[in-house]
């Protein structure tokens, strides 16, 4: 059997690039990321998806809040690990 389909797939990671710094408006960032959610593929067209769209100071308060989750929930040095050291890949 051949399995270089397979180990690519296992392989395969989709990298982000987020940041804060977006060229569109924030009312047209949310009606576009509203109609993605809205048309994004589901089983039987259940459309279970839900999106959180939060900017400015609440976008900050979220990440600043999962940062000390993430903090407290993690060994210290998995925090800053780089992924391909610490196996999760």
């Amino acid at each position: 059997m051949n399995t270089q389909l397979l180990d690519l797939m296992k392989k395969r990671r989709t990298i982000y690039e987020l940041g804060k710094d977006v060229k569109i408006s924030q009312a047209d960032l949310y009606e576009y990321i509203k109609e993605v959610v809205r048309y994004t593929p589901s089983a039987f067209n259940s459309q279970p998806v839900r999106a959180v769209v939060l900017f400015n100071e609440q976008h900050d308060q979220l990440w600043d809040l999962t940062g000390e989750i993430l903090k407290e929930k993690l060994e210290p040095d998995a925090f800053f690990a780089d992924e391909s050291q610490n196996g999760n890949l």
